[in-house]
């Protein structure tokens, strides 16, 4: 939820949008104004192996167990 918030993508309206943002992170004790600096990094760095270790991005073969 924090995430689409952070893009202003979750309502219509930018200002709900940010309101709801500092609200969820109120109450889950996260610090809004840091993670909007930081989640623009993240998106820069997005999938290069040598920087962004959330993504592993060797291309993966198809198994049904896992889809499962």
């Amino acid at each position: 939820m924090g995430h689409e918030l952070l893009h202003r993508t979750f309502f219509k309206d930018p200002k709900l949008n940010r309101l709801l943002l500092i609200a969820n992170s109120v109450l889950t004790w996260n610090n809004w104004a840091y993670h909007e600096i930081s989640h623009k990094v993240h998106h820069r760095d997005t999938l290069r192996s040598d920087v962004d270790f959330e993504f592993d991005v060797r291309p993966r073969t198809f198994e049904w167990l896992t889809f499962v």
